[in-house]
């Protein structure tokens, strides 16, 4: 992946013992607020993090597809951090951009070469997905208990089992077999003191 430059050198104020820059204070919070993994709506996700430069790097990996994309991101004048899209074969397919928004979301496009930005994506961290999978893990869960009373239901004693036992002319032991099952729930455990 090529280096687009040191992160945070739009931003930047001198440092006059060693005359290089250093980030901005407005720079560095806005760095570590974009920092970290965030997923999509899709399932995929991507990770921004502190390259050995001083950049910050976009990792996004499909591992189904075979897809990683990367590269290095600067922050500019409007409050986006951008840069040059690598794909797996080291080869620039396009640019980036993201930023935060103050609703917990991380905004992103990207663009072919010589192209107009593409429609914005959003993304959000790994813990307000929880809250939302945690709610399909209990609607998938509740379906499955209603299903399942259903089909009990279904094959209940009456419905099943004691027309198998009429069938085979044995509709006498179905009788004692379904009190003996009667008398069992009807039992009640005795208190020990």
């Amino acid at each position: 992946c090529r280096c687009l430059g040191r992160a945070f050198s739009a931003t930047s104020e001198p440092d006059l013992r060693s005359g290089t820059s250093l980030p901005s204070v407005e720079a560095q919070t806005q760095a570590e607020i974009v920092m970290g993994e965030w997923h999509y709506d899709s399932g995929m996700s991507y990770f921004v993090e502190p390259d050995g430069d001083g950049n910050l790097h976009f990792n996004e990996w499909d591992r189904k597809r075979g897809i990683h994309h990367h590269g290095s991101l600067l922050p500019d004048e409007d409050g986006w951090f951008s840069g040059q899209l690598v794909n797996q074969d080291g080869s620039h397919i396009g640019d980036l951009r993201m930023r935060y928004d103050p609703q917990g979301v991380m905004i992103t496009q990207c663009r072919p070469p010589l192209s107009d930005w593409g429609q914005v994506t959003r993304a959000s961290r790994q813990q307000q997905l929880a809250t939302q999978g945690s709610f399909t893990q209990y609607a998938v869960l509740g379906t499955l208990l209603f299903a399942g009373a259903l089909l009990l239901r279904e094959l209940s004693w009456r419905n099943s089992l004691r027309p198998l036992f009429a069938l085979a002319g044995m509709e006498s032991y179905s009788d004692q077999l379904e009190q003996m099952l009667k008398d069992l729930w009807a039992a009640k455990p005795s208190a020990e003191s």
